[in-house]
């Protein structure tokens, strides 16, 4: 899809309130369905976590047990805010 078909907001984290995140969202389509889905980048930094080489290679083992542990803690996060069911999911690309 090409840059033009989408439309761009800033919006309120709903992890906090005080930061602006970047959402970006694809123009509706009339096969699109009645919902749709705005990603977003949130980056932040986990302070008791030891950082190892191992972790920058995505699909490693240690990345993806990372992945998995941020998952389920983020998805337990957000089903406690306004965002509640419509929370689908989260995806880790990168770690340094």
């Amino acid at each position: 899809m090409d840059q033009g078909c989408k439309r761009e907001r800033k919006a309120p984290c709903p992890l906090h309130p005080g930061l602006l995140i970047r959402i970006s969202t694809p123009a509706p389509s009339p096969e699109s369905t009645a919902f749709s889905l705005d990603t977003f980048t949130l980056n932040f930094t986990i302070t008791n976590l030891r950082y190892t080489t191992g972790m920058s290679q995505m699909g490693s083992s240690k990345f993806n047990s990372v992945d998995n542990a941020l998952e389920r803690l983020l998805g337990s996060l957000f089903a406690k805010t306004t965002l509640g069911s419509q929370y689908v999911g989260c995806k880790l690309i990168l770690l340094r």
